[in-house]
């Protein structure tokens, strides 16, 4: 949607179809740029229109090695994003980079001490950019992003975290900073299953978070920043599933379809919305829904390309007072 100069209304009815409410744009930001130029600022114009009567989130990172980790860096990427919001007066969710518990985003992991280096890093960089957005926009949204898995192990020759250390790491430095104010008001996790023929509600052991390891993700966040002035689930901080895909099969398509919708719907891995709800108590048997999701279940709207998410509205679990974005 943000490439494409003819396409937005083809791209408003596809989602007017889906009833799809909210769409996720990634945009790359350079070490130096305090404010974005030239192909952005097309792409965002773009992506605004397209995006019409809905809600654009907006996602900023670049390579590993990019990762804005001296307060220079961190100072010219927070301007960069409050430069995106004074542009698009409608975006008010934004994703503070993307998965920094993995080395595909954020390097190094790992201090020589073994310690986890991205995390510390991570959380000056979302106090940096939540200081600035709220300034700029006192009612943005600032997403906290992670991946859904890692090895934790620094020796290993693509070091990443899992989400569970990840987050417990993150909360110790955000206490050790004495901060009086939160980081995040978002947690946007990517929970992309093992591999595509898993199902969505599958539990995993260790420091894992898929879809169905709900329940983990809010007891880490609540036992983490529990007491801080930074919210976690059930007092105040949402909880948004933003990239994921599994594998699916497909209805045969009549004879009477098109090439073209042949082309673009023959495929053996799709786009697929799935009940993001927590885990069901201990003892009980986790099972996938007989019928449709009812209305106000939290819903996740996912898809296989890591590239988009997108999302609708925002349903409050009343299980533990925490939302979860929703298709």
């Amino acid at each position: 949607m943000k490439w494409s100069p003819t396409r937005p209304a083809v791209v408003r009815g596809h989602m007017a179809r889906l009833g799809i409410g909210a769409v996720r744009v990634t945009l790359r930001w350079s070490p130096g740029e305090t404010s974005p130029r030239g192909s952005t600022m097309v792409a965002l114009r773009r992506a605004q229109d397209t995006a019409r009567g809905r809600r654009l989130v907006l996602a900023v990172y670049s390579k590993a090695r990019k990762a804005p980790q001296i307060a220079r860096r961190r100072q010219e990427y927070c301007s960069y994003v409050a430069s995106l919001l004074a542009l698009a007066p409608r975006v008010n969710d934004v994703v503070i980079w993307n998965e920094p518990n993995s080395n595909r985003f954020w390097q190094p992991q790992f201090a020589s001490d073994g310690s986890s280096a991205s995390a510390p890093a991570y959380e000056l960089l979302l106090a940096e950019c939540w200081d600035v957005l709220h300034a700029v926009r006192p009612g943005v949204n600032v997403i906290a992003a992670s991946a859904p898995r890692g090895n934790d192990d620094p020796a290993a020759d693509h070091p990443s975290q899992s989400p569970v250390a990840f987050y417990t790491a993150l909360a110790a430095a955000y206490r050790a900073s004495g901060r009086d104010r939160p980081i995040f008001d978002t947690v946007g996790h990517n929970p992309y299953p093992n591999t595509s023929a898993e199902p969505p509600w599958v539990r995993h052991q260790g420091g894992t978070i898929g879809e169905g390891d709900y329940g983990k993700l809010v007891s880490v966040l609540r036992t983490g920043f529990g007491g801080t002035a930074q919210p976690v689930p059930g007092t105040g901080l949402t909880i948004w599933y933003m990239e994921d895909g599994f594998q699916t099969t497909s209805t045969p398509l009549s004879a009477a379809t098109t090439p073209a919708v042949r082309a673009t719907s023959g495929r053996s891995t799709r786009s697929r919305t799935r009940a993001a709800r927590p885990p069901p108590a201990d003892g009980q048997t986790t099972r996938r829904p007989s019928s449709p999701t009812p209305s106000g279940s939290p819903i996740a709207s996912r898809t296989s390309a890591r590239s988009s998410t997108s999302c609708s509205r925002t349903s409050v679990d009343s299980a533990d007072g925490s939302q979860a974005c929703s298709g």
